[in-house]
């Protein structure tokens, strides 16, 4: 038998002593109904938990009741065995694990043990035959085993707690004070050499969007557990930031490392994470550098990363492979040097992104404005052509237009899409100046502002959003949280740039930036009617279709006509138009009124986040109200938004208003939503954003727990 390995117990018989544990024990035990007494117990111990806030707080922010019931229901049943063994060990471990994690200490460890043997002293009672000593013994035995999973939890707190302090709570991959303990650890061995991996997951914010985050908390976490699995026991995963992590294998040759970086690679990439039995195929970048173990190193393999995402992502790079041309020194180009001097004294302190080119665009300087907002070092960029800071989706024409200005001696101002150093694409408002002596131009300056990092007037759009952009398409449900019936389907416009996904969100601020939110707007309509088209129409019996239509174009009459030209042959009840208040341009009052006495199906979008919800609902007369996201998610805790949600829902049913909780993502928020009357729900519990409607004719509501 193993050691218990805590306190003064180094052998599985100490341990047994110290508690006074019996032979026949383990018969007795093994003659109760554990599953019987689990059905009884587990609903009355989590009703004393609900009963009170903090620990129901704590519930609600980490877990759900639901796994907790399964959780302590199997724990209930495995009460039949005795109190030894490895297994048994590792069970005690993982429920000391689990209540560090949530913040719960020793304290309440022993009240709850107190209260689970009094529960199910009430329940073995009515299993015994009527037999005082046998009675005896049987309270007696079980008496012994709940003291000894207490004593084992609360011996085992300390240790756990310190480990956990090692582990990201998520993955489990080891923390930053993780990997400077293990990494410690192998200097204490002279100097160890070997493989340093880094790797991030390619467009990790689309699956988050699309998806939802536990969706891709869970694809993390696989992510870790295949990684573990590729690697020996003594190897670190280590979990370097959100979809971030580095890989670190003592005593792999240069010889070898290419094999198992493939390897890795291979682990993370050739099997589709399946999350709701919906197969995700992901693509990781992967870098890779060899040597002492050190930072340094690190650094090698996180350069060869960033190289393997500019490259074309879902690949792997060697540190050894990059040209030795991409780092080139911070020199600059001879004869100008007064040039580069005084832009850096100049720029120094500047608060925008700015850099220096000669003549042929060879960037001369940058200022570290540029270097905090691009994520570019100035040792990386300084002697390299002005072309690697572009994401290589500008038209040419607007590059035509460019350099005929810069020629001609005049600035160019507009709008281009530019490729951080991490890979991701960021919009900006540039000027472009020539720096010329006396009639000769000899350099560029430029000056830059991130379109979605601040609200300034919005230049003559040069490069367009549309450019380059596709739009397609995914249909979520939306249910009657009364009947169960389908009511029908949002489009959900999913746009992507080269195969890189785009949020809706970064879309339309980038078009509000510009200018063109109304064009962006109309795009969208015409690729979800050609969408139709293609498909054939609209299914009879996936319901009412729901199309979201931004403010400003509402508040435009030409362009609202526009709109609604587009959909004039599916007649004015099978649309649902989805107003919500995030816009440039208000809509007025008069717009209002005009728009409720449409013949058209009118909801209200984003209820509960805007400054005028109000106004809005007093002035338009919608058929639907949408409760935010933000406002769903407080439901089930929340007793004044509940109120409140209550009042208002009352008050739409008596105008014969029907109301949407969006973003249910619990069974919480399902059942907050349904007690309070709210008329239907989506949401990822409800039904996941698909290509197309899934199952259409399917009219009963079937619930996705939250894994």
């Amino acid at each position: 038998m193993e050691a218990p390995g805590f306190g003064p117990f180094s052998e599985w018989e100490d341990w047994l002593r110290f508690l006074g544990w019996r032979p026949e024990y383990a018969e007795v035990l093994a003659a109760i109904d554990w599953p019987q007494v689990a059905e009884s117990v587990v609903d009355r111990f989590y009703q004393q938990v609900r009963a009170m806030p903090t620990l129901d707080g704590l519930v609600a922010n980490t877990t759900t009741y639901e796994a907790l019931q399964r959780s302590l229901a199997q724990y209930i049943a495995g009460l039949a065995d005795p109190p030894v063994g490895r297994s048994y060990l590792q069970a005690i471990y993982r429920i000391a694990a689990q209540h560090v994690r949530i913040g719960l200490g020793p304290d309440w460890y022993m009240a709850a043990y107190r209260w689970l043997w009094t529960a199910t002293q009430s329940q073995i009672c009515r299993q015994l035959p009527h037999d005082p000593g046998r009675q005896r013994l049987w309270f007696e035995a079980a008496s012994c085993r709940l003291m000894a999973d207490m004593v084992l939890t609360v011996a085992l707190y300390d240790q756990v707690r310190r480990e956990e302090a090692y582990r990201d709570p998520l993955t489990q991959a080891l923390s930053r004070a993780g990997h400077r303990e293990w990494l410690a650890r192998q200097l204490r061995r002279s100097n160890p050499s070997g493989l340093v991996v880094a790797l991030d997951i390619d467009d990790f914010k689309w699956v988050n969007d699309t998806w939802g985050h536990f969706a891709g908390d869970a694809i993390l976490s696989e992510l870790v557990a295949r990684l573990t699995r590729a690697v020996r026991p003594d190897d670190a995963v280590v979990r370097t930031g959100g979809d971030e992590f580095v890989v670190w294998l003592q005593g792999i040759e240069p010889g070898e490392a290419e094999r198992v970086a493939a390897r890795l690679h291979a682990a993370a990439t050739e099997l589709p994470y399946v999350v709701e039995d919906t197969p995700i195929q992901i693509g990781v970048s992967l870098g890779y550098a060899t040597g002492t173990l050190s930072e340094e190193t690190a650094r090698l393999a996180d350069d060869a990363l960033l190289a393997a995402k500019r490259t074309g992502k879902n690949r792997m790079v060697a540190s050894s492979a990059i040209p030795q041309g991409s780092r080139p020194p911070n020199a600059p180009t001879p004869g100008l040097g007064w040039l580069v001097s005084t832009a850096e004294a100049f720029w120094r302190l500047w608060p925008y992104p700015a850099f220096l080119t000669d003549r042929q665009g060879v960037i001369l300087a940058v200022n570290p404005a540029f270097c905090e907002e691009s994520g570019w070092r100035v040792e990386e960029v300084v002697g390299q052509p002005s072309r690697i800071l572009g994401a290589g989706k500008t038209p040419k024409s607007v590059y035509t237009e460019l350099w005929g200005r810069l020629n001609q001696g005049k600035p160019w101002h507009g709008v281009l899409e530019n490729r951080r150093r991490d890979g991701s694409a960021w919009w900006s408002t540039e000027t472009i100046a020539p720096v010329a002596l006396g009639s000769r131009i000899v350099g560029y300056w430029a000056t830059l502002t991130d379109l979605l990092g601040v609200r300034r007037a919005s230049p003559p759009l040069q490069a367009s959003i549309l450019d380059g952009t596709q739009l397609s398409f995914h249909f979520q449900p939306i249910w009657d949280l009364g009947t169960g019936t389908c009511l029908g389907y949002e489009a959900l416009v999913r746009p992507t740039r080269d195969g890189t996904a785009l949020s809706p969100q970064d879309l339309f601020l980038i078009a509000e930036r510009t200018g063109d939110v109304v064009s962006v707007d109309l795009a969208c309509l015409r690729a979800l009617r050609a969408l139709l088209e293609e498909r054939g129409g609209w299914p009879e019996e996936a319901g009412r279709l729901w199309v979201n239509v931004r403010p400003e174009t509402v508040a435009d009459p030409a362009a609202w006509a526009s709109a609604q030209a587009l959909w004039a042959e599916f007649g004015p009840e099978r649309v649902v138009w989805e107003i919500g208040e995030q816009g440039t341009r208000a809509v007025d009052r008069e717009r209002w009124q005009d728009l409720g006495s449409g013949a058209f199906l009118l909801a209200l979008d984003d209820f509960g986040v805007g400054d005028t919800d109000w106004p809005r609902l007093m002035r338009s007369r919608p058929r639907w109200v949408k409760f935010d996201r933000t406002v769903v998610r407080d439901l089930p805790q929340g007793r004044r938004e509940r109120a409140l949600i209550q009042h208002l829902v009352e008050w739409a049913h008596t105008f014969d208003v029907r109301c949407v909780a969006e973003g249910v993502e619990t069974w919480e928020e399902w059942q907050a939503a349904s007690q309070l009357g709210i008329d239907a729900g989506q949401g990822f519990l409800l039904g996941r954003p698909a290509a197309w409607p899934q199952e259409p004719g399917r009219t009963e509501l079937r619930l996705t727990p939250r894994g």
